[in-house]
């Protein structure tokens, strides 16, 4: 009979190899559902007790967009790396000439490299782009405390990947919660801050303006755990708000990454910290640093 030692040996083993590849793996969810591919892997992982259900995704090799409405669509291939950032490792897809100019994408809350495939097909062209998937979120590393989630550490993420990618110069292209986190990085790197795009990002809202409902409610102390880890109720919400309405095939992908509680646990301790404060009037988000001079705002309606 396989010694406990062994058997723990062997598990350890086999979860490293699941995650190396991809797998989704969720200690809170007894085994049962498989994924296509390499399912001898986890067969072996269930074997040895792990007492996780194991999904392992087929990872694309290969995204497809356009570079504006009406142009001809693109493909380009992508590279999928694990990067040391400094305090974790981040999942990253990368594309592009590995000698043209690098831009960094900075996806929102509660998404993925993925929400910018098409973009990363219409950029590869004439860029190297990096799109991490940020600390907490899909295969990146998730600390363990609401603390880990503070802007300093967001920005200092993005600085290890920069440093990483052994670049003196970026572009930063950021949506939503990346706004911010993509201001706190330039401000703090100014020599090698080539530009930054923003997306639909809440770094400035006028006085008078609601905070949005969804996080309103998932922030109250008796629904923050039951709404954002509990059950997928937070994650549901943010497909459902889209407009138009999301293609199904589309919101179960970004749901994908969040399909345990234990998955999920970024997701209500990024919550519980937003830095909304409330004011007479409005709301306001609070940051660690300040918009200073020299910043050139362009708005541009869709």
């Amino acid at each position: 009979a396989m010694g406990w030692l062994d058997r723990t040996r062997l598990r350890d083993r086999a979860l490293a190899v699941l995650r190396e590849i991809g797998a989704d793996i969720d200690p809170d969810v007894p085994v049962g559902q498989l994924g296509t591919g390499r399912e001898q892997l986890v067969q072996i992982a269930a074997a040895v007790g792990t007492g996780a259900r194991v999904i392992v995704m087929d990872e694309p090799t290969s995204v497809k967009g356009r570079a504006r409405p009406g142009a001809p669509e693109v493909e380009a291939a992508v590279e999928r790396r694990r990067i040391d950032v400094g305090e974790l490792t981040l999942d990253v897809h990368l594309a592009g000439p590995a000698d043209a100019p690098l831009v960094v994408l900075l996806h929102g809350f509660p998404e993925s490299w993925w929400s910018w495939r098409h973009q990363i097909a219409a950029l590869s062209s004439r860029f190297r782009v990096a799109a991490p998937t940020l600390r907490g979120y899909g295969a990146s590393d998730r600390p363990p405390k609401v603390s880990d989630y503070r802007m300093d550490h967001l920005v200092g993420d993005v600085a290890g990947l920069v440093r990483t990618l052994g670049r003196d110069r970026a572009r930063i292209v950021a949506h939503d919660w990346g706004g911010p986190v993509s201001l706190g990085w330039a401000l703090q790197h100014r020599p090698q801050l080539a530009g930054v795009v923003l997306l639909n990002t809440a770094v400035h809202q006028p006085m008078g303006a609601a905070a949005p409902g969804l996080i309103r409610v998932a922030r109250s102390r008796p629904m923050l755990w039951p709404t954002t880890i509990g059950t997928p109720g937070f994650i549901a919400g943010t497909t459902l708000l889209s407009a138009p309405d999301m293609p199904r095939e589309v919101a179960r992908a970004y749901r994908a990454p969040y399909r345990g509680r234990q998955r999920r646990r970024a997701v209500g301790q990024f919550v519980a910290d937003i830095p909304i404060e409330e004011v007479t009037g409005g709301y306001y988000y609070r940051t660690d640093f300040t918009l200073e001079d020299g910043v050139v705002v362009h708005d541009y309606l869709a």
